[in-house]
Protein backbone atom coordinates (compact mmCIF):
# COMPACT_ATOMS: atom_id res chain seq x y z
CA UNK A 1 0.00 0.00 0.00
CA UNK A 2 1.22 3.14 -0.83
CA UNK A 3 0.60 5.79 1.42
CA UNK A 4 0.68 10.06 1.19
CA UNK A 5 2.80 10.28 3.96
CA UNK A 6 4.28 8.44 7.12
CA UNK A 7 1.28 9.48 9.21
CA UNK A 8 -1.20 8.24 6.78
CA UNK A 9 0.74 5.07 6.67
CA UNK A 10 0.18 4.61 9.93
CA UNK A 11 -2.93 5.22 10.47
CA UNK A 12 -3.56 2.58 7.68
CA UNK A 13 -1.12 0.14 9.91
CA UNK A 14 -3.13 0.74 12.91
CA UNK A 15 -6.56 0.11 11.40
CA UNK A 16 -4.80 -3.18 9.94
CA UNK A 17 -3.48 -4.14 13.27
CA UNK A 18 -6.06 -3.85 15.15
CA UNK A 19 -7.81 -5.83 12.56
CA UNK A 20 -5.09 -8.51 12.78
CA UNK A 21 -3.81 -8.10 9.55
CA UNK A 22 -1.15 -5.83 9.89
CA UNK A 23 1.79 -8.23 9.15
CA UNK A 24 -0.13 -9.17 5.53
CA UNK A 25 0.47 -5.52 3.91
CA UNK A 26 3.63 -3.90 3.22
CA UNK A 27 3.03 -0.01 4.35
CA UNK A 28 4.85 2.89 1.73
CA UNK A 29 5.00 6.47 3.35
CA UNK A 30 7.63 8.95 2.60
CA UNK A 31 8.57 11.35 5.13
CA UNK A 32 10.51 9.54 7.45
CA UNK A 33 9.13 10.72 10.93
CA UNK A 34 10.38 9.10 13.86
CA UNK A 35 7.72 7.89 15.34
CA UNK A 36 7.46 5.83 11.59
CA UNK A 37 10.71 4.64 12.06
CA UNK A 38 10.33 3.59 15.79
CA UNK A 39 7.69 1.23 14.48
CA UNK A 40 9.88 0.16 11.50
CA UNK A 41 12.54 -0.86 14.46
CA UNK A 42 9.85 -2.82 15.86
CA UNK A 43 9.67 -4.91 13.51
CA UNK A 44 6.26 -3.37 11.68
CA UNK A 45 6.06 -4.10 7.41
CA UNK A 46 7.11 -0.07 6.67
CA UNK A 47 8.94 1.21 4.21
CA UNK A 48 9.06 5.22 4.32
CA UNK A 49 11.50 7.29 1.88
CA UNK A 50 12.85 11.18 1.89
CA UNK A 51 13.12 12.89 5.13
CA UNK A 52 11.30 16.03 6.00
CA UNK A 53 12.98 18.21 3.77
CA UNK A 54 11.27 16.39 0.83
CA UNK A 55 8.20 18.21 0.37
CA UNK A 56 10.36 21.39 0.04
CA UNK A 57 12.49 20.18 -2.38
CA UNK A 58 8.92 18.80 -4.44
CA UNK A 59 8.02 22.72 -4.13
CA UNK A 60 10.87 24.50 -5.75
CA UNK A 61 10.88 22.05 -8.03
CA UNK A 62 7.72 22.53 -9.04
CA UNK A 63 8.32 26.16 -9.15
CA UNK A 64 11.25 25.87 -11.35
CA UNK A 65 9.42 23.61 -14.13
CA UNK A 66 6.87 26.58 -14.28
CA UNK A 67 9.25 29.51 -14.63
CA UNK A 68 9.20 31.31 -17.86
CA UNK A 69 12.52 31.20 -19.86
CA UNK A 70 14.30 28.15 -18.16
CA UNK A 71 15.10 25.32 -20.58
CA UNK A 72 12.48 22.21 -19.38
CA UNK A 73 14.83 19.73 -20.83
CA UNK A 74 18.22 20.76 -18.25
CA UNK A 75 18.36 19.62 -15.36
CA UNK A 76 18.14 22.52 -12.72
CA UNK A 77 17.32 20.25 -9.47
CA UNK A 78 18.46 16.68 -8.66
CA UNK A 79 16.87 15.15 -5.65
CA UNK A 80 18.35 12.23 -3.77
CA UNK A 81 15.74 10.25 -2.07
CA UNK A 82 16.88 7.78 0.85
CA UNK A 83 14.75 4.42 0.79
CA UNK A 84 14.37 3.15 4.36
CA UNK A 85 12.47 -0.23 4.63
CA UNK A 86 14.54 -2.51 6.80
CA UNK A 87 14.39 -1.97 10.77
CA UNK A 88 18.29 -1.55 10.91
CA UNK A 89 18.11 1.26 8.03
CA UNK A 90 15.40 2.71 10.13
CA UNK A 91 17.61 2.83 13.20
CA UNK A 92 20.48 3.92 11.12
CA UNK A 93 18.44 6.81 9.32
CA UNK A 94 16.81 7.84 13.09
CA UNK A 95 20.06 8.28 14.38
Amino acid sequence: MIAGNDDWGLGAWTVLANRGLSDRVKIAGHDTITEYLERMIGGAPLITAGGPWLYDAQEITCMVDHHPGLDPTKTVLELHVYIVKTPHKATHFKT
